[in-house]
């Protein structure tokens, strides 16, 4: 059995789908060559007071270059083959803008990428039901 912590997060649920899409469609794209096995591995977790969705691949991996591209419009990826260069930073600006949240990207080039959605944790505050109030 898996101990699994309920944790509520804010969140349009159609921006972190879409988050979610492209994130998944970017590995498919990008981190195999065509006839290679692709395998995506897609976990949450807490990290202090933040819930991280990560995204992470065994592809090719990203350079230091691409790495530092990789959030920018049309500067990152592959512009050819119908591609618009433009997946992570809409992943980038949906996080940062919409979902008041942060990305980050880790990479190494032959070992794959993760791409980490880091939202804060919203702390419920319970209502009593013993009030003394008259």
């Amino acid at each position: 059995m898996v101990d699994v912590e309920k944790v509520e997060v804010y969140a349009d649920p159609l921006i972190l789908r879409e988050v979610i899409s492209l994130l998944i469609d970017n590995v498919l794209l990008h981190a195999y060559d065509q006839n290679e096995k692709k395998l995506i591995q897609i976990k949450g977790y807490m990290d202090s007071d933040e819930y991280v969705l990560e995204v992470s691949d065994y592809g090719k991996g990203m350079s230091e270059q691409s790495l530092e591209l990789a959030f920018r419009a049309f500067e990152a990826g592959e512009r050819k083959n119908g591609h618009t260069g433009l997946g992570l930073f809409i992943v980038g600006s949906y996080v940062r803008n919409l979902l008041l949240g942060d990305v980050k990207c880790k990479s190494e080039l032959g070992r794959g990428t993760s791409i980490q959605v880091r939202l804060k944790k919203i702390r419920l505050i319970e209502k009593s039901t013993n009030s003394n109030v008259q």
